[in-house]
């Protein structure tokens, strides 16, 4: 199955793996690598090594995966990761991944949910942000500041309104209260204001 139709706008960052190599990725997948400090471009992509992101320790881990992914057809679902940014800041990420199609060519469908920033990672559960990232968002009341945190780590309304049990009408509601109360504009400019990077 080709893919480029369908994950060009996920409101996840996927990326396709061709050969160790970001073949193509999605434009969610550019604004997450960029809140990384990572340079990306459509017209780079076939320079950035697929795993510039995974810290060192993890590295092997993460192309045995791949491997396994492309001689098993096997399919992983929220494997705990850690990234790194350009500053050498750690990043708890969960990634899925699976087999596909791309040109013609076996490749790995990767898609990935950022957790946070340092030690200090939020549990969904409990709403909580790293203290140097509180304070942004002063202002909102609790579950406004829980659905920010949320989808500035990747989810979407779908996921979100399943996950806090609440209506659609009532998620756009705190969507636009947030984006008023923060005077942000877009998802990236979210995800820069609620991580406190960049």
């Amino acid at each position: 199955m080709d893919f480029s139709d369908v994950f060009e706008h996920a409101p996840v960052p996927i990326l396709i793996v061709l050969q160790g190599r970001i073949a193509h990725c999605n434009q969610a997948a550019i604004e997450v690598l960029g809140f990384l400090g990572f340079e990306v471009s459509k017209e780079r992509l076939g320079e950035l090594d697929s795993l510039m992101a995974v810290i060192l320790e993890e590295r092997e881990e993460a192309e045995r995966n791949i491997e396994l992914i492309l001689g098993s057809g096997q399919v992983i679902r929220n494997i705990p990761r850690t990234l790194r940014d350009v500053s050498g800041n750690r990043v708890a990420a969960l990634v899925s991944a699976g087999p596909c199609t791309w040109e013609g060519q076996a490749a790995v469908a990767v898609s990935f949910v950022l957790l946070g920033l340092g030690p200090a990672i939020a549990s969904p559960d409990r709403g909580e942000l790293p203290d140097r990232r509180a304070g942004l968002l002063q202002g909102l009341t609790p579950q406004e500041a829980r659905v920010a945190r949320l989808l500035a780590e990747g989810h979407d309304t779908a996921g979100l309104r399943r996950l806090l049990g609440i209506q659609t009408s009532t998620l756009r509601g705190y969507i636009k209260s947030i984006y008023r109360k923060l005077d942000v504009h877009s998802r990236s400019d979210l995800v820069r204001r609620v991580l406190g990077h960049r």
